[in-house]
């Protein structure tokens, strides 16, 4: 599951912590991010009703609101940031007032993002794992050709170079930037070591699952009664996977035909 904060898709911490809550009450664990790549890479199955946490971008609201919410559930999670926008300087106190936590990020500001130091705390925690939401968080539009794929390239490198020297270890999982991705961007990151890549297709993750296209639920500003309804039908073998492998086809058949258009285009 994927919660998203910051700009238009924040989630209070009250209602993230109703989310985990509902679930675990309902039966569902929550794994680390290690404990999910070693069964991916091992081709084991997770048990029954697992969920990994993951939130994208980086907005410094994960540092003061989402992560207490995580320490006091004992939830582990995934942060992936987008590396070009992490800031410096010493840790930041959360302000007292919710206001002013949300005021921190507001899209005007430049400060909005986390710090390396403030993500370095959350590594140090052992609840969070940081991985790469890109480095630039930019939009490519038009034909694949080598100019495009090479600026890709140079783009992922410098995000895992980045979070290898600040953070201690080097990322091996991409979430992509609005889920856009294709078979030759793919295997790009895989070859630089981001083997675990994440879209924003809603779906579950099964056995048949590529791992460089894993299905995430975006839960966004939605209600603990829609997440558990999603959850529910999910998490059932037969029904979650139909609908997975149909929403994960669904996503290639029209990637490839915006492709062909930008190519008729260009």
């Amino acid at each position: 599951m994927s919660l998203r904060w910051g700009g238009g898709h924040a989630s209070t911490p009250e209602q993230f912590h109703r989310h985990l809550s509902a679930l675990r009450e309902r039966g569902f664990c929550f794994v680390d991010y290690d404990t999910f790549a070693k069964a991916r890479a091992g081709g084991r199955r997770l048990p029954h009703r697992s969920a990994l946490v993951t939130t994208d971008d980086g907005y410094v609201d994960n540092f003061h609101w989402a992560y207490p919410v995580l320490r006091d559930l004992g939830v582990p999670a995934v942060f992936f940031v987008i590396t070009g926008f992490v800031g410096e300087g010493p840790v930041r106190s959360a302000p007292e007032d919710p206001d002013g936590i949300r005021a921190l990020a507001d899209e005007t500001r430049p400060d909005r993002f986390m710090r390396w130091s403030e993500l370095r705390a959350l590594h140090d925690s052992g609840l969070v794992s940081i991985q790469s939401h890109t480095d630039g968080h930019e939009q490519r539009e038009g034909p694949e050709d080598s100019p495009m794929l090479d600026s890709l390239a140079a783009d992922l490198a410098r995000s895992c170079d980045a979070i290898q020297a600040e953070i201690g270890l080097r990322p091996t999982a991409l979430a992509w930037p609005w889920g856009r991705s294709s078979a030759r961007s793919r295997r790009i990151a895989e070859g630089l070591g981001l083997g675990l890549q994440f879209s924003v297709t809603p779906g579950r993750i099964g056995g048949w699952s590529s791992s460089r296209l894993l299905s995430r639920l975006c839960v966004d500003e939605r209600s603990t009664d829609w997440l558990l309804a999603r959850a529910a039908y999910l998490s059932s073998p037969m029904v979650g996977d139909a609908y997975s492998i149909a929403r994960i086809g669904w996503k290639l058949g029209r990637g490839a035909v915006r492709r062909q258009m930008a190519a008729q285009t260009a």
